[in-house]
């Protein structure tokens, strides 16, 4: 069973501070969103500009696999699957990511998986999967919105690409999905 986090909003400020830790649950960056960082992006968020030895998110849900499945082959691409919203201990957005069912066919040829990054006031990052479920939806869409100036590009993509494994292990996709290489960690 995979461990999925969902997170309602904060305010800001003060009471939104005061907000997130009385309604937050406060783990470690290890330990947050059903486990979706691996040792490489910790590192690199803890030496980010962010207050992220503890982080706060609020409620989770569980789906088992086969409720995975079921959801990835039902075709309804308004339904999340997983959804994790992060913040640091400074009550400063970290990121908030999701995954849902696609039919996205914009794979380049013979890959199973691609980044592509999106423009906007906040950088942000997807991550399309080929999952290869029979059905409406055969693919998924992740997306993740970093706050500002918090995590960089190869922390964003790190972080999907790992959740992203995580989801398809727990769906069960029958294709095998070879994810696209990461950039590298460069120390600051």
């Amino acid at each position: 069973m995979l461990a999925l986090v969902g997170l309602a909003a904060c305010g800001s400020g003060e009471q939104g501070k005061d907000r997130s830790r009385h309604w937050g649950k406060e783990t470690t960056l290890e330990r947050a969103c059903g486990g979706i960082f691996d040792a490489a992006s910790v590192r690199a968020v803890h030496g980010a500009d962010a207050e992220t030895e503890k982080v706060y998110v609020f409620s989770y849900l569980e789906y088992s696999r086969a409720e995975l499945v079921k959801k990835l082959a039902s075709g309804d691409d308004d339904e999340t699957l997983f959804q994790c919203r992060l913040n640091d201990a400074e009550d400063r957005p970290l990121f908030t990511m999701s995954f849902r069912p696609s039919v996205g066919t914009g794979f380049p040829k013979g890959a199973t998986a691609d980044f592509r990054s999106l423009a906007g006031v906040l950088p942000s990052e997807v991550l399309d999967i080929d999952c290869g479920m029979p059905g409406k939806a055969p693919s998924l869409e992740g997306l993740l919105t970093a706050g500002p100036g918090v995590i960089d590009l190869p922390v964003r993509r790190a972080v999907l690409e790992h959740a992203g494994a995580e989801i398809v292990a727990a769906a069960h996709c029958p294709k095998h999905v070879a994810f696209p290489p990461v950039p590298v960690f460069v120390s600051g």
